[in-house]
């Protein structure tokens, strides 16, 4: 899970870098992907930031510690 993360955040900061600020996620939208696609994590980006790091939260699904299911990436 740690290593498909690392990937998505990897393009993630690509992209901003890229294109800069902008493309905000909703984060309902996002635990329905999960829900739906049966997907146990996944990340939720905010690039409306000036450093990308700041804008990321990894959101895990039905993790029985509730405090680090959505815990910000830091």
């Amino acid at each position: 899970m740690n290593e498909i993360t690392e990937k998505g955040i990897g393009t993630a900061i690509e992209v901003h870098k890229t294109i800069g600020r902008g493309l905000l996620e909703q984060e309902a939208q996002l635990l329905t992907y999960l829900r739906l696609g049966g997907w146990p994590v996944g990340l939720l980006i905010n690039f409306n930031v000036p450093v990308l790091r700041d804008g990321i939260k990894r959101i895990v699904l039905n993790c029985k510690d509730a405090s680090a299911s959505s815990a910000p990436l830091r």
